[in-house]
């Protein structure tokens, strides 16, 4: 986040494996946040090539393609930084708050609301991150971090804050694929 180490031992919540550590979010993520279209203009449902990802359209785990919106061409070239990529996980940042999830292909490279941020990394299982930060323990840590005032809003820095438990990444894999194989039968319950 900022170089500087510090000590979380009193922040431990549990014990976990001797092979998994905790640390913050942002140590092993970048956390980059999105763009609003300028003031006074508006989205269009006309097809420009230029997906614009909102809120409404984020669900928990995933993105719904029902009622996508465009940028207009013209006010493109002022958020074309402001994309989101398959490989990223979402979070919503305010509206509804917390919401986690990944892009489906076909919206590989959409522009993002400012209502919703990207968590970018590398050698982490995207599936484990997401179920990760929409556990209880993460969840919580997001109310706790939500500011209350006004608009409730999730700080960029204060997702960088986030307590992780982190297991290696063979282990990421095993816990994706466990929870696959069971997920047939919770959704019986």
């Amino acid at each position: 986040m900022n170089g500087i180490e510090r000590c979380i031992d009193d922040e431990i919540p549990f014990e976990i494996p001797e092979n998994w550590c905790w640390c913050r979010l942002g140590t092993i993520t970048s956390v980059l946040g999105g763009k609003r279209i300028p003031a006074g203009r508006k989205l269009i449902k006309d097809n420009t090539g230029h997906i614009y990802i909102r809120v409404s359209d984020m669900k928990d785990g995933w993105v719904s393609t029902e009622d996508l919106q465009y940028v207009p061409t013209d006010i493109y070239p002022s958020i074309s930084k402001y994309i989101i990529k398959k490989e990223d996980v979402f979070i919503t940042v305010a509206g509804t708050i917390g919401r986690i999830g990944k892009i489906p292909r076909e919206l590989d490279g959409a522009n993002l609301t400012e209502n919703a941020d990207r968590l970018v990394f590398t050698i982490i299982n995207q599936d484990w991150l997401i179920k990760e930060l929409q556990s209880p323990l993460i969840q919580a840590q997001i109310a706790e971090a939500t500011t209350k005032v006004g608009q409730p809003k999730l700080a960029i820095a204060r997702i960088e804050k986030l307590l992780i438990a982190l297991p290696p990444l063979k282990e990421q894999h095993r816990i994706v694929a466990a929870y696959n194989s069971l997920l047939p039968y919770i959704e019986q319950l």
